[in-house]
């Protein structure tokens, strides 16, 4: 804008315009506090992002204190220090400015990783169904610790001629007793790929333990069963002699059934953990140079006058001000209208400009976490997954937001205005190939809308086929049925260039010069030679 308006109808002229090369920083640092627990112990840890000049040359480094890499490595397998090793002199003389006067510092608070440890502790002992009165009386441990009082009973057996051993889980289902791969006996059960090896004697299976979070990433199996038994022992009577407890036969049992509750298990006992790890917030890495890019731009602040006959508005609010005709810095200076009043009277304007006094790098950091994760679902066009190959449902147009503050990929989509808004709720189901209406289709494939017209001998045109590139297609109808259409479409150029261009023609233009050579503009291409189908 004109700092002397000429001869129209305003005139301008500023008062009290300041260049202020104070607010330059020697240099940005910001100071991330970042705070979380690990395994229920607090921590805190502290990571710098720091920008500035030194002798000409930008440089930014982050890290810890004295070990600062240079923000193009930070994200890299091999980050490089700045200057080359821990604590240089580069690196030192970058994070001296932070402590000077004109160095600019901010702390900036976030939320670090969280994990928590569960523990489970259980005992259990190895299944053996074989028989406590044969092979050396392997099992009898096994059988004493369902039924304690074998202890005191001579030569237990299984009884013969009777089912030995049965178990039946809670559900009904029969297990099968066998070996597994190493010979070690096993319970088993149809449906299911797990061995029951072990006998649960203390504690239970929590149930993070039967997701696969014990050793080997298997996950625990275990079931409530009832083992039936039929022995064969003598009953003892324990009486007390001199102070020593002495079995004294009284019977002897040919054929005992005994029924005992148990949980068998897949895994050995002994303490499983289970880490529940949250993530922390994404450091804004690289903001203190994008800040100090900013801050290093010369900034003007003062207040500049328009008077007119009526106010017109040169300079609305959101536009950024720049005067000719004075000084040749002020032609560049790109002013930031911080405050507009209008004197609607007097036909004055009076402008405020100058840098954002209310804004920070606090500010800019709360700016990137407006769409940092969780997302809501239906803000994620139903793609639970953050999938930006997926297009489900509903599309919301183009550039919707993958992940982080980011945006993803466009996302090519279909855009439609019914003829009838009613006739599409009624008759929506009639129409195989689109409703009738405006189609803007800028997808590339599986298109469910207007297809190529093919013209051939038919003033009509062929049947509608899928189209595989974008078009506009406006097409008349209704009650189920179609009528007319126009369609613009990439595939009926044919490969060609459409644009609007001027052809000669002749017309009669009725005004009694009978037909005359004429021009007329078109939708079209350039002529060729040789048609192209």
């Amino acid at each position: 804008m004109p700092l002397i308006g000429p001869n129209g109808p305003f005139s301008a002229f500023a008062t009290k315009i300041k260049r202020r090369d104070d607010l330059i920083p020697s240099c940005v640092a910001l100071d991330f506090s970042i705070t979380g627990t690990w395994n229920g112990q607090q921590y805190c840890q502290t990571i710098r992002d720091v920008a500035g000049t030194i002798a000409g040359t930008m440089y930014e480094g982050v890290g810890q204190t004295g070990t600062l890499v240079t923000i193009q490595s930070a994200f890299t397998g091999s980050p490089a220090y700045l200057g080359g090793s821990p604590g240089s002199t580069l690196a030192n003389e970058l994070e001296a400015l932070s402590f000077g006067f004109e160095g600019q510092t901010t702390t900036l608070d976030m939320e670090g990783g969280n994990s928590t440890v569960a523990y489970c502790t259980i005992k259990t002992m190895p299944v053996n169904f074989a028989d406590p009165g044969s092979g050396g009386g392997a099992s009898l441990p096994f059988w004493q610790s369902l039924f304690p009082e074998l202890a005191t009973q001579t030569s237990p057996a299984f009884a013969s001629g009777a089912v030995a051993v049965s178990v039946v889980d809670d559900a009904g289902n029969a297990g099968t007793i066998g070996t597994d791969g190493s010979g070690n006996p096993t319970v088993t059960f149809s449906g299911d790929n797990a061995c029951y090896s072990f006998l649960l004697t203390d504690g239970q299976i929590a149930p993070w333990m039967l997701a696969g979070n014990t050793a080997g990433g298997a996950g625990a199996k275990c079931r409530q069963c009832t083992v039936t038994a039929t022995f064969t022992h003598t009953e003892n009577n324990v009486i007390n002699l001199s102070g020593t407890p002495t079995n004294v036969p009284t019977s002897h049992v040919q054929n005992q059934p005994k029924h005992a509750r148990l949980t068998l298990v897949s895994i050995a006992g002994g303490t499983y953990s289970r880490q529940s790890v949250s993530a922390g917030e994404v450091i804004p890495y690289g903001v203190a140079g994008y800040i100090y890019n900013i801050e290093k731009i010369p900034q003007y602040e003062g207040t500049f006058t328009l008077q007119e006959t009526e106010i017109t508005d040169q300079v609305p609010p959101g536009n950024n001000l720049n005067l000719s005709g004075s000084l040749a810095e002020w032609a560049t200076m790109a002013a930031c209208v911080q405050h507009i009043s209008y004197d609607l009277e007097a036909g004055r304007t009076t402008l405020t400009f100058g840098p954002a006094a209310h804004l920070g790098a606090k500010d800019f950091v709360e700016r990137l976490r407006v769409n940092r994760p969780p997302r809501w679902y239906n803000l994620q066009n139903q793609n639970p997954t953050n999938d930006p190959t997926q297009q489900k449902g509903t599309q919301l147009g183009n550039n919707v937001a993958q992940r982080g503050p980011n945006n993803g990929a466009p996302a090519p989509d279909m855009q439609l205005w019914p003829v009838s808004l009613s006739d599409a709720a009624t008759h929506a189901g009639s129409y195989a190939t689109g409703i009738p209406g405006v189609t803007k289709d800028a997808r590339i494939s599986g298109q469910p809308n207007y297809g190529n017209i093919g013209i051939g001998d038919n003033p009509a045109g062929s049947a509608l086929s899928a189209p595989t590139k974008p078009c506009v297609h406006l097409q008349d109808g209704g009650v189920g049925a179609y009528g007319g259409c126009v369609r613009i479409a990439v595939d009926d150029a044919k490969g060609l260039k459409l644009a609007i261009f001027e052809y000669p023609c002749c017309f009669d233009f009725k005004d009694g010069n009978g037909p005359v050579p004429a021009y007329v503009r078109l939708l079209g291409c350039k002529p060729y030679k040789t048609s192209l189908g």
